[in-house]
């Protein structure tokens, strides 16, 4: 889905930008990881993470692995997330709280991007996309 917006790009309070769980999904899962402590790291996988974790993980994505759609963390963890802004900012994969990826509730937000809900911002064309 496109939306022509007719906002002026260059202007910072015209921005949109946010998250929306659709009910059917969007017909294939999302691969995720979980930027979180021990004890909430056994939940986020069991929620549906495909990894989680907190240095570890870290050190796994520096290496080379870039096998995840979304990744989502714990504002405690973000002095760690911190260190990959230069590898998952570009891509678009860095935790933010504006879109929703960073949460106290780590294991709810795994379960909820995994099942489908979708990030959508504006671009330079003034269009929204998901």
């Amino acid at each position: 889905m496109v939306i022509h917006l007719g906002i002026d790009v260059k202007q910072a309070d015209q921005g949109i930008r946010g998250s929306v769980a659709l009910p059917k999904g969007i017909g294939k899962s999302k691969r995720v990881i979980a930027f979180c402590r021990e004890d909430v790291a056994k939940l986020a996988k069991a929620a549906g993470a495909v990894e989680a974790g907190a240095e570890e993980l870290v050190a796994k994505i520096e290496a080379g692995w870039m096998d995840f759609d979304v990744a989502i963390a714990s504002p405690d963890m973000m002095r760690v997330v911190s260190k990959l802004g230069k590898t998952l900012g570009p891509k678009g994969l860095m935790p933010s709280p504006k879109s929703g990826t960073v949460t106290p509730d780590v294991p709810a937000a795994v379960k909820e991007y995994s099942a489908g809900k979708v990030e959508y911002r504006n671009d330079r064309a003034a269009t929204s996309t998901p």
